[in-house]
């Protein structure tokens, strides 16, 4: 049994080494091609990183994707990362416990998560500043911001309602129907005039920052590079690159969200 343990063992971290050196050589390939297209230098092995999150945020800061935005931190970093709510998956009330005969349509998007970065503007240069207004159009002139505010009224309802906030265990639940007398939650430019489209709802503007000097989109024109690599990666039936790109599409879109950091 000792002898064959360190068989066993001997195999499994030959198997891991080969797996990296692999890894290794397929993102060198993807490198060397994002060089090309951007007319870089930029150098890395995969085993100067602990994570895929890590190499990608790497990556994209090497090709100037965080270039003039700045990080936050404390209350700010608190304020904003208030306005995220994650992912949704609900079922619509009409067809709950039904059986649906006949054929359905699956409406299943490819590369959500890059998808929603290229549907921004881009990453918000320059410092953030208070709002000094709560007049919707005049907060609409600016780039990009983010408010709290208070939904006195909701007046139009959705089979499936996206208006969504965290309850004090910490539960994302979703609403129709104000409970109580009012909502209060954060929200960045494009979920306010959602709610105001979608839902048109009344609510009040309470606080909240602003960016007004225009955008970063390197990373719109990196991942709109790599997902074109992905779908000839797809076409020729090369499943790790397919793999790989797509790993690195959704994590550049994760690394935008900052953590509160530890020490």
């Amino acid at each position: 049994p000792v002898e064959y343990y360190k068989y066993y063992l001997w195999y499994d971290t030959e198997i891991l080494k080969e797996g990296m050196i692999k890894f290794n050589n397929l993102i060198q390939k993807l490198i060397n091609d994002l060089n090309k297209e951007f007319n870089k230098n930029v150098k890395l092995e995969v085993y100067d990183f602990l994570t895929i999150s890590s190499m990608t945020y790497y990556i994209m800061s090497s090709y100037g994707s965080y270039n003039g935005c700045y990080k936050v931190s404390g209350n700010l970093r608190e304020f904003i990362n208030n306005t995220i709510r994650g992912g949704m998956v609900q079922t619509n009330k009409k067809f709950e416990k039904k059986i649906i005969k006949g054929k359905i349509s699956d409406f299943d998007g490819v590369s959500l998560y890059p998808s929603a970065i290229n549907r921004f503007e881009g990453a918000p240069l320059g410092m953030c500043k208070r709002i000094n207004t709560t007049d919707i159009k005049e907060l609409n002139m600016y780039d990009y911001y983010i408010v709290k505010i208070e939904i006195t009224a909701i007046n139009k309802k959705q089979q499936i309602p996206f208006i969504s906030n965290k309850d004090d265990n910490g539960i994302l639940q979703y609403y129709n129907n104000i409970q109580g007398d009012k909502i209060t939650l954060n929200v960045d430019k494009t979920t306010l005039n959602d709610y105001i489209l979608f839902h048109e709802i009344e609510y009040n503007i309470i606080d909240g920052v602003y960016w007004c000097e225009g955008f970063n989109i390197i990373q719109k024109r990196i991942n709109d590079f790599i997902f074109n690599e992905r779908l000839k990666y797809k076409k020729d039936s090369n499943k790790c690159m397919d793999l790989l790109t797509k790993l690195i599409l959704n994590v550049s879109y994760g690394k935008t969200i900052p953590k509160k950091e530890k020490f």
